[in-house]
């Protein structure tokens, strides 16, 4: 909720306890149980955000823990196949990580 429409709820709810002091005491609970209302949906929303966001950080971590795993198999086969001083192998690295490029970033950042 903005500034701007929680005073005007303020204001609403001061005119109305102004143009209805008989009821005062039904228009303070109304009003307390729409804040408290308002409250809960507020928390349960930004809960769910956040629980939606760690399950979508943990997918992708097991998602690059699993690539992680096929690029060093790779990288092994690599290096096993072919002389780490010949041109080959630095064609064959700059493919490997070109083709893992991505979760390499996350896993160690830019650079």
């Amino acid at each position: 909720m903005t500034r701007t429409r929680f005073l005007l709820t303020l204001l609403l709810v001061a005119i109305l306890l102004r143009l209805f002091p008989d009821r005062s005491a039904f228009i303070e609970q109304v009003a307390v149980g729409g804040a408290a209302l308002y409250c809960l949906i507020w928390l349960g929303s930004r809960f769910l955000g956040r629980y939606r966001l760690r399950r979508q950080q943990d997918r992708l971590a097991a998602a690059d823990a699993a690539e992680y795993r096929d690029y060093e198999r790779e990288l092994a086969d690599i290096r096993a196949r072919t002389d780490e001083s010949s041109p080959q192998f630095q064609v064959e690295l700059s493919a490997l990580h070109e083709r893992h490029r991505d979760m390499l970033t996350r896993k160690f950042g830019a650079g």
